[in-house]
């Protein structure tokens, strides 16, 4: 996890301020399930496409520390990014992490594709249809004002979602939640 994050850091000059930030945060999350970054072996995990099998309780305590992990993101505006939670909550779990190739699925995600395609991996014209339904899902069509509407009330529902959070974590786990 480590390497992966100071990759991002150094691909800059300077580092970009939001990326120490991140950095930061990160920190904190570690130390709020008693992990050191440093010494305890931390595995990046992308987020897009995972597989968590049972193993003797280990992946409930995973499913657990991810669950208050992402609500403290959550809480503190890291909305992006749940890898860095992932692979915190396994680490803490003591849940083993594999990274095996899954025959017989074909994944789409744009920004790998579009490294793939930049590298001669991929061919962009096969995957023409897959940006093109991307684009359909992220930018529907609609008249200006179903789109001022649906606007609205995206702000209406994050306002809710967030006014719901922050008195769930001050009920469930203050501690956890507020205090450094």
């Amino acid at each position: 996890m480590i390497k992966h994050i100071k990759q991002r850091i150094n691909k800059t000059n300077p580092p970009r301020p939001s990326l120490i930030r991140q950095f930061e945060f990160y920190q904190r999350m570690a130390k709020k399930l008693g992990l050191d970054i440093k010494t305890d072996p931390i595995i990046w995990i992308y987020e897009f496409l995972f597989v968590v099998t049972r193993d003797s309780g280990k992946e409930i305590e995973f499913l657990k520390y991810w669950g208050k992990l992402a609500l403290y993101a959550e809480l503190h505006g890291h909305h992006k990014h749940p890898a860095y939670a992932i692979g915190l909550a396994a680490a803490k779990a003591g849940l083993p992490i594999r990274h095996d190739v899954m025959n017989g699925i074909d994944f789409f995600d744009d920004r790998v594709e579009k490294v793939r395609i930049s590298k001669g991996q991929s061919d962009s014209n096969a995957k023409q249809m897959y940006f093109e339904a991307q684009k359909a899902l992220e930018n529907p069509q609609g008249s200006i004002s179903k789109k001022a509407m649906n606007k609205v009330v995206k702000y209406m529902e994050y306002g809710y979602h967030s006014t719901r959070l922050k008195v769930t974590t001050l009920i469930e786990d203050f501690d956890f939640y507020y205090r450094s």
